[in-house]
């Protein structure tokens, strides 16, 4: 389940379990600001913050917090040989896309200059679906 964070108290629960190690955030529509305190307070609780909207790893201010709060800029995809992502791939190398949303292996969505899209692609089966997923949890 995806929670759009708008205020640090929403992750105050999930920084507060000692059994949480790592925070792994899709950071694209969170504000900058919220994003360093989010930082601060996981290099604060000892955890590990990894940011996985690539686009915003250009801002200034996250350039600055990754040298202090040592964040993991993540990007799952990187290093993935061509064709692994399958009907994926075409999306994932236009750089306007900015979120891919996979809703089963038929219904594929995408963000392109703030709009939402369906696209008119998808998957051969379930199976090569979950071929992919394996394929982007093995380079994570």
């Amino acid at each position: 389940m995806a929670v759009q964070i708008a205020d640090l108290r929403y992750l105050q629960p999930v920084l507060d379990n000692r059994h949480v190690d790592c925070v792994y955030l899709d950071s694209a529509g969170v504000q900058i600001d919220l994003l360093g305190q989010i930082a601060a307070r996981c290099h604060e609780k000892g955890k590990k913050l990894f940011l996985t909207a690539p686009r915003i790893w250009r801002e200034p201010a996250i350039r600055e917090w990754n040298e202090q709060y040592e964040l993991l800029l993540h990007s799952s995809i990187d290093g993935m040989t061509a064709g692994s992502l399958d009907v994926l791939q075409e999306l994932l190398e236009d750089p306007q896309i900015t979120e891919i949303m996979v809703n089963g292996y038929q219904h594929i969505f995408y963000e392109k200059e703030g709009q939402l899209l369906q696209w008119d692609k998808r998957f051969s089966s379930g199976e090569k679906l979950e071929d992919v997923i394996q394929s982007i949890v093995a380079a994570g």
